[in-house]
């Protein structure tokens, strides 16, 4: 299920990334508001907009290799899941349809140890081993605020649009995305992608990402999240 806005996550201890892409730091960094409070290399900005989850601000996708990337050693921890449990998620909204990244961790290329979340068109796929996990089932549209979460539970990957299941299968795959070779700073990357036979860029805006690790928030169907997720 889903905690509602600004009160307590029982499982904040296991979030190890979490932008709500409305302030950004000194430095210029978007706030991690997660268990490691990143810094970031930015090449998005922060805009307003009504499809905003909270603040009527969200992240700034809409130009070419717009993207976000968490800094530092701490950053490889993020993604670093091995076999166990996960959930990464987001909302989006994308003007337009098309190859669409989403959040990239470590080399998902053939004997590579890390994933890649993306739009295909209509179609939210997890690539992973030089593998695409997808259904033949159109769930994103453009001009439409989307949540979308990818999670494993006991070694089955699910993915979730706007609450609905869109698509499983078992998939045990270890992840431990330590290198710095998937973005151009670091092992973990929002809106960004490398190594794959298709360029494309977000188009649109990113809002609410959460990465949880050793947990799968959602194993039914849900409401749809609100708000911005607590911070602890």
């Amino acid at each position: 299920g889903f905690f509602q806005p600004n009160t307590y996550d029982p499982y904040y201890s296991n979030v190890t990334l979490l932008l709500h892409m409305d302030a950004t730091k000194p430095d210029g960094s978007f706030i991690d508001n997660g268990i490691y409070n990143l810094s970031t290399t930015n090449f998005a900005s922060i805009t307003t907009t009504q499809y905003a989850r909270s603040n009527n601000k969200a992240g700034d996708f809409t130009s070419a290799n717009s993207s976000i990337e968490p800094t530092g050693t701490t950053a490889q921890n993020v993604a670093n899941f091995g076999t166990g449990d996960f959930t990464v998620e987001l909302s989006q909204y994308m003007t337009s349809e098309g190859i669409r990244p989403l959040v990239t961790a470590g080399n998902y290329t053939s004997n590579g140890n890390g994933f890649y979340c993306w739009i295909a068109g209509n179609f939210p796929v997890f690539t992973a081993n030089n593998t695409n996990y997808t259904s033949n089932v159109a769930s994103v549209f453009a001009n439409t605020l989307n949540h979308i979460a990818f999670t494993r539970k006991n070694g089955v990957l699910n993915i979730w649009v706007n609450g609905q299941l869109n698509y499983t299968t078992p998939m045990t795959l270890s992840f431990n995305p330590t290198s710095n070779n998937i973005s151009r700073y670091a092992p973990l990357s929002v809106g960004y992608m490398m190594y794959h036979s298709q360029s494309g860029y977000v188009a649109g805006i990113l809002d609410e990402v959460r990465i949880t690790k050793g947990i799968s928030r959602y194993n039914s169907e849900f409401t749809v999240p609100s708000g911005s997720f607590p911070n602890s």
